[in-house]
């Protein structure tokens, strides 16, 4: 299975009804608690995160918001999901619930929805596990309208770890040197998307 850097990858229903049987073995052979972070008893374990923006919907100066809809990347590994078979498990639907995930969350948004039927999980016999989600973001921007309408503005994102705000899991957040767009600069003549 190829993953593409601008989208998630697809899946047949085939292959996530065959992670899913995969997955309640090793889930029961070892005692699985999702409740319990990765290496519990030892270093915290690294999350990376990155993010690629499919469109910004809307901009609202009324309420200092805007909305963006963006692909959510996560990747870490857990050892105790490290299995024997040489297939890259993929899951998804109500199966990416059984497994620990990382409690990231962005401290501006003032809404936030994780599309369920959008989240896929991929895991490979290492334990190395790929977490793809689609999210609609409604994030709060600080903005100065003393020049508008030949404002500029600056809005961001900041991700954070709901539970471990100290160093557990740690969080590398991984941003390309270029902007992570899916979409046509053309189609967005208002904005400029800066990495």
């Amino acid at each position: 299975m190829k993953i593409s850097q601008s989208e998630s990858p697809s899946v047949s229903r085939q292959e996530v009804a065959n992670a899913s049987e995969i997955l309640d073995k090793y889930l029961k052979k070892k005692c699985y608690d999702k409740r319990t972070r990765p290496n519990v008893t030892g270093s915290p374990e690294i999350v990376n995160v990155s993010m690629a923006i499919k469109a910004f919907s809307e901009i609202k100066e009324s309420n200092m918001e805007f909305q963006v809809y963006v692909y959510l990347r996560q990747q870490w590994t857990d050892k105790r999901l490290a299995h024997r078979t040489e297939a890259t498990l993929t899951l998804g639907g109500t199966d990416v619930e059984r497994i620990w995930l990382p409690d990231t969350y962005i401290t501006n948004a003032n809404d936030y929805e994780v599309f369920p039927s959008n989240q896929l999980v991929l895991i490979n016999d290492m334990g190395q596990i790929f977490y793809f989600s689609y999210v609609r973001i409604a994030g709060a921007c600080q903005m100065n309208l003393v020049k508008f309408p030949m404002d500029v503005q600056r809005c961001h994102l900041t991700l954070e770890s709901c539970k471990y705000r100290d160093a557990s899991p740690k969080r590398e957040h991984k941003f390309s040197r270029t902007p992570p767009c899916l979409f046509s600069q053309s189609l967005m003549v208002d904005y400029d998307v800066i990495a």
